[in-house]
Parts: C-alpha cells; structure tokens; sequence
C-alpha cells in the first residue's frame, strides 16, 4: 500500500443521504466547516429513495475523524430527509466481491 492510499484510507470519508440534487460544491462548503476537503465526488446515477452518496477527502484524517463525530446521525442538509451516515469510505479491497 502506498503511503498516499495509506493516508487517504484515515481521511476519505463515505457520506449517504443526501439529496439527490446535491452539488460538490455545496457538500464540499459543509465538509470545509471541519477541515480543508482534497476532493469531493458524488456517486450521481445511484439515488436510493431520493437520497444519494459521496466520497469526501480531508486534507488531514483529524478533520475526518471530527465531521464523524459531529454529523454522522444527527446532522440533516435537508429537512425531510434524515440524518447523514457519515463514516470512514472501505478500502475497494475489504468491499464485498460477488466472486
């Protein structure tokens, strides 16, 4: 594993229900209250009732541990559609294969 995978696996972050008409840079202004964001990317295509996912990454995995603890079930973008599942994203390797 590369330093740079490494470092990302402590900061890059899996968030769920937002709504779907969620934009980068409207995630990217809420995530910037809990750190500087590298990179914020919107699994557009995939809505689950309403809501859709993103990835964000923080430039340190501190600031990704504080916007876990701070918005992880209690904070909501949008009135009406629940609190966000914040949490640290699953490296592609450990994710469930079909084979």
């Amino acid at each position: 594993v590369s330093d740079q995978a490494s470092e990302e696996a402590g900061s890059k972050l899996y968030v769920a229900n937002l709504p779907d008409d969620t934009t980068e840079e409207a995630l990217s202004y809420v995530m910037a209250a809990y750190g500087p964001v590298e990179s914020v990317y919107i699994m557009n295509g995939k809505s689950v009732r309403g809501c859709i996912s993103a990835f964000v990454v923080f430039k340190d995995p501190e600031d990704a541990e504080t916007a876990i603890a701070t918005l992880h079930d209690r904070y909501e973008i949008r009135k009406g559609y629940g609190p966000l599942v914040v949490k640290y994203a699953e490296p592609r390797s450990s994710r469930w294969a079909p084979y």
